[in-house]
């Protein structure tokens, strides 16, 4: 049964932080293979929807964000029309929070809340596994966030493997004076890509293990080299940031925000008074089990 017409639901999409970021080769169709540590932290874009009689349309708090064909939100809903045959419409509204062009995955998070945000309002019961395939369809991303917690992301990053719950991660997330396209810091990369592979303490992640302290040592973004030359800030938060206590401080993904991870959440907490009082805009996250969550459900 679809949801009545006046009602509202609403999902919580969280961020993500690639811890790591390892770039293997890359492939016949332009994507690339990699391994990557993805976890989901407590920065939360909301999204509100109601059901229409035929189209689909979104409104956002986010001026900069296109709402028609372009955004992640109108495409997996209509992905979601097509693949459960399905002719109603829905009215979408965003409350964006987590920057864009940063590397946390805001985008990505907010297509798998219309995925599961429309699955209940119209009703389509598709499998899990189907939602899924639809959700790589749209990004290498969305899997991700239809999971969350901490996971080792493998080929295009939709290869999922869930790790050992791990104690609450305390980061601090310094964001960048400007966004970062994902297609031109991949098109920074220079390295040879068929060369490259992750340490061994991060492939022995693959059998779902713990993320020790071994393998937080060898954490590394292949993507931060090409990047430096031409986001200079980038190394100058990493330097921040570790000069405050950080155990690791890395690039997000493909930037423009770098995270720095603390031992503890007072630690955390006296970094980011710092980091904000350096003039540079700033989020004290937490590492979540949870992806993707419709409140009340």
């Amino acid at each position: 049964m679809t949801t009545p017409p006046g009602e509202v639901l609403v999902a919580r999409a969280p961020a993500k932080l690639n811890l790591g970021l390892w770039i293997v080769r890359k492939r016949a169709d332009g994507y690339h293979d990699l391994v990557t540590l993805f976890t989901a932290v407590d920065l939360y874009d909301r999204l509100h929807v109601r059901l229409k009689p035929s189209r689909i349309t979104l409104t956002t708090n986010e001026r900069r964000l296109p709402t028609d064909e372009r955004n992640l939100v109108v495409k997996a809903a209509r992905a979601l029309a097509e693949a459960a045959d399905v002719s109603l419409g829905a009215e979408f509204r965003l409350e964006k929070r987590i920057p864009t062009g940063a590397g946390m995955g805001g985008g990505s998070s907010d297509a798998a809340a219309a995925l599961l945000l429309l699955d209940r309002l119209w009703d389509t019961r598709l499998s899990r596994a189907r939602l899924l395939r639809l959700a790589a369809d749209l990004g290498s991303d969305v899997p991700f966030f239809l999971k969350g917690g901490l996971q080792l992301g493998r080929g295009r990053g939709t290869r999922l493997t869930p790790l050992k719950p791990q104690a609450g991660l305390e980061f601090v997330v310094v964001h960048g004076r400007e966004p970062i396209d994902t297609g031109w810091a991949y098109s920074r990369y220079e390295r040879e890509l068929t060369a490259s592979t992750p340490p061994p303490s991060i492939l022995a992640l693959a059998g779902g293990g713990r993320l020790s302290r071994t393998a937080l040592m060898h954490l590394d973004n292949h993507l931060e080299a090409g990047l430096v030359p031409d986001v200079p800030d980038i190394a100058e938060r990493k330097r921040l940031l570790t000069s405050l206590g950080a155990r690791v401080a890395l690039l997000t993904g493909s930037g423009a925000s770098v995270y720095g991870l603390f031992a503890t959440r007072e630690l955390a907490h006296r970094a980011h008074l710092r980091v904000a009082r350096a003039g540079w805009t700033a989020d004290l996250c937490r590492s979540v089990s949870s992806g993707v969550v419709v409140e009340g459900g």
